[in-house]
């Protein structure tokens, strides 16, 4: 049988790890939450106060919009979140996007999935779990201003 490079990695990944796994069943309630969104031109993120935002390359723009939600998650994490040892919520107004997050993955598009693998990587680096959890803005309070993109 012949693997490709991913698949392999992926197994090495296991074979290293599984020895030190454990996860508890419950994890208790987030005690922060990230609240992302995406557009197909930008990207913006909320961390209580803190606030984050930039637009989109000229690669990144020919991405799904799954695939930017998702980028979204991970810029966010990466430019507000320092803390570790901590549950995370993470909010968005993608159901597809929260499904791959919290399925840790996904067999229907690679570039979702190795941007779920660098979400949790990101947050195995913090030691902290993410829950994902869709997100619906209230349009008369609007609560991510910053994020009034087209």
């Amino acid at each position: 049988m012949t693997m490709n490079n991913a698949s392999v990695h992926d197994l090495e990944w296991w074979i290293s790890n599984l020895p030190s796994a454990y996860d508890d069943i419950y994890k208790g309630l987030p005690s922060k939450a990230l609240i992302t969104d995406a557009s197909n031109s930008g990207w913006g993120a909320v961390f209580g106060e803190l606030k984050t935002e930039g637009l989109w390359n000229t690669e990144e723009q020919t991405l799904h919009l799954n695939a930017l939600e998702m980028k979204a998650m991970l810029f966010g994490l990466k430019s507000l979140v320092h803390y570790h040892d901590f549950l995370l919520q993470i909010l968005s107004d993608n159901t597809t996007a929260v499904h791959i997050v919290d399925k840790m993955g996904s067999s229907h598009s690679e570039t979702c999935n190795s941007i779920a693998y660098d979400i949790w990587d990101f947050a195995i680096s913090k030691n902290t779990w993410i829950s994902a959890s869709q997100y619906r803005p209230d349009p008369e309070a609007l609560c991510i201003s910053a994020f009034q993109m087209g």
